[in-house]
């Protein structure tokens, strides 16, 4: 099946760089791992909502991105769009903020579907039940409404996955990463974790239901083949690079040793940032990440009080 995923950022004014939307990345990779076709549809550049029509006309399953409550209303502008341009083709919305309140957003962006959580086995199961004509009642992580009563079904969850090396690395290669960069993109974005183990109340929670809890790990040799892949992709051995994980520094000492030495032997050069709390690192530790290519850190204060 031919999967359209799409990134509803249409008449969108952004102060602070773009990114782009990793989450759909690697949703595209696990689809295409299962021998399915994944096009990625961004609306970031075209001020005319009509700009990807002729992709969407060849698709068999839309996915939506509503990866902020910031989008919901540009998710609901295309996806009423798309039912025009492709009568009939399901609608499946994702994301951190359907993860949070996926009922409320299946009805505001009028969404077929929503998938809550990490979805990239998910949305394998479900572009293949679709495919075959099977039952969506028992794929995890899916919430629709049923459609004698309309009541709204959320499916159970599935367990995370643990081991992240397993997961495929992000199909960057369905990125127009010149458009982005002549408009303001200047870092790529990557992830070493999945999840939190603190307990900030104002966090916490919603991290949870998007992350099912915890904190799961990428070994550093599985990133550096990222930079690796990025840095051919891009033909640049230097790229800037934000680590969007809550806390990178939750990985060990050993973890940003081997993370150095890996991508010396490797000729590369990343330059990077990430987020950190003040009582996760040490002397030695920020001087290691100095030394495999950190050149700022985000300290989040949690609180006005000492």
């Amino acid at each position: 099946m031919r999967v359209g995923l799409v990134y509803p950022r249409i008449d969108w004014v952004e102060y602070n760089g773009l990114y782009e939307p990793l989450g759909l990345l690697y949703l595209a990779a696990s689809l295409r791992e299962a021998g399915h076709e994944a096009e990625f549809l961004d609306y970031t550049f075209f001020e005319d909502i009509s700009g990807v029509d002729n992709k969407l006309a060849r698709v068999g399953l839309v996915g939506v991105a509503v990866s902020s409550a910031a989008l919901e209303a540009s998710a609901a502008k295309v996806i009423e769009h798309i039912r025009q341009v492709a009568p009939g083709v399901p609608v499946v919305a994702g994301g951190a903020f359907p993860s949070i309140r996926p009922v409320e957003v299946l009805d505001a962006v009028g969404a077929d579907y929503v998938l809550v959580g990490e979805a990239e086995d998910s949305i394998v199961d479900l572009a293949r039940a679709l495919e075959e004509g099977g039952a969506v009642e028992g794929i995890p992580n899916l919430v629709y409404r049923g459609e004698s009563d309309g009541r709204a079904i959320q499916n159970p969850r599935r367990p995370v996955t643990e081991d992240l090396d397993s997961v495929p690395l992000p199909a960057r290669e369905l990125v127009d990463y010149d458009r982005y960069e002549a408009t303001g993109c200047f870092e790529y974005s990557m992830v070493s974790t999945r999840g939190c183990p603190f307990d900030c109340v104002y966090c916490k929670p919603c991290t949870d239901l998007v992350f099912g809890g915890g904190i799961r790990f990428r070994s550093a040799s599985s990133v550096i083949c990222e930079i690796a892949a990025l840095s051919k992709l891009r033909g640049d051995p230097s790229p800037r690079i934000f680590f969007q994980d809550d806390t990178i520094t939750m990985h060990p000492l050993a973890w940003f040793e081997v993370l150095r030495d890996g991508l010396e032997e490797r000729s590369l050069s990343p330059v990077w940032h990430c987020n950190s709390r003040v009582d996760t690192v040490t002397r030695q530790k920020i001087r290691v990440m100095a030394e495999s290519g950190c050149h700022c850190i985000s300290f989040g204060v949690e609180s006005g009080s000492q």
